[in-house]
Parts: structure tokens; C-alpha cells; sequence
């Protein structure tokens, strides 16, 4: 049976995620809040972090004032239509850090090192139903928290209807 289009979409999702979640350096720069998160254990059970740290949605942290954390969440955009099948689309990871959680001794920024991380792990993948992911931007987040700061780095997905 030909799995449906939206079907593959969800499928896509869910493989990102998981991928992320099994990146250690990615999780350790995610979970671990000091500047030589590194150096830190790896994180045990990444999946507990689902919807804490990493989302599949777009999700902006920070509601609560106090709240001092890093987010990455991803969500899947412009998905075009041709012929009743999905073929091209965005893949957007937004990387969210409080100011005090910037600093990092691996990279200038830890938003730095979690984009490069991203794109090691996303960049020309096929590995996921999709022909290829070619990178497509990078930017910067405007964020209303003004604790925060953010970037986003987005892929263009190709020819992934089969």
C-alpha cells in the first residue's frame, strides 16, 4: 500500500526529530546549560526532552520570565503541491537560547555550534523519503522575549513524492 502524502510528511517529521534526539553532541549543547556542555555526560533518555527541548513544532520558549533554557524546534513549510503529490517544501530548525545560556567554549555562540550540528546531521540527507535536503538560509530570530536570541537554519526538501 503507497503511503499518502501527509502520511510521508508526519514520517519526515518524525525521523528529524528522532535523528536530533540521537545526536549526542547536539543533545549535550541542547540539555547540558554550562559553557563547557561538552565536557558533560551524555544525556540519558534523549527522548524525555520531546516537547521540553526539542519540539516538532514551532515553539518559542521563554513564556515564563524566569525561565532559562535552550529550544530547537523544527517545522515542516510551503510544502507545494504538483500533480496531487507533495514535492518540495522548507525544513526550518529555529534555535532558541537565554542570553545568559549564549556562551559557549566550543563555538562564539551555542546557537553557533547547534546550527553547525543541525547542518552536519541534515545537509544533502536522503535518508529521509525525500531525494535531498539542499540548505536553503540562515537567520536570525526576531524574538519578543528580549531574553532570548535565536536563528534558524532551513533546508529546501526536493522531489520527495514518490
Amino acid at each position: 500500500m503507497v503511503q499518502s502524502s501527509l502520511a510521508r510528511l508526519s514520517n519526515i517529521r518524525s525521523r528529524l526529530i528522532e535523528r536530533m534526539l540521537m545526536s549526542e553532541e547536539l543533545m549535550k549543547a541542547v540539555v547540558h546549560d554550562s559553557t563547557n556542555f561538552l565536557e558533560q555526560p551524555a544525556v540519558v533518555d534523549p527522548e524525555q526532552y520531546l516537547y521540553q527541548r526539542i519540539f516538532p513544532i514551532r515553539h518559542l520558549p521563554g513564556k515564563n520570565v524566569n525561565e532559562q533554557k535552550t529550544v530547537v524546534s523544527v517545522s515542516l513549510e510551503n510544502i507545494q503541491s504538483v500533480q496531487r503529490e507533495y514535492k518540495s517544501g522548507m525544513i526550518c530548525f529555529n534555535v532558541y537560547t537565554h542570553l545568559s545560556l549564549c556562551q559557549s567554549e566550543s563555538e562564539l555562540l551555542r546557537t553557533d555550534f547547534i546550527i553547525r550540528k543541525i547542518d552536519e546531521l541534515f545537509h544533502r540527507s536522503q535518508d529521509f523519503g525525500i531525494e535531498r535536503l539542499e540548505f536553503e538560509k540562515l537567520d536570525v530570530l526576531k524574538i519578543l522575549n528580549p531574553n532570548y536570541y535565536g536563528d534558524s537554519i532551513t533546508y529546501r526538501m526536493l522531489d520527495f513524492a514518490k
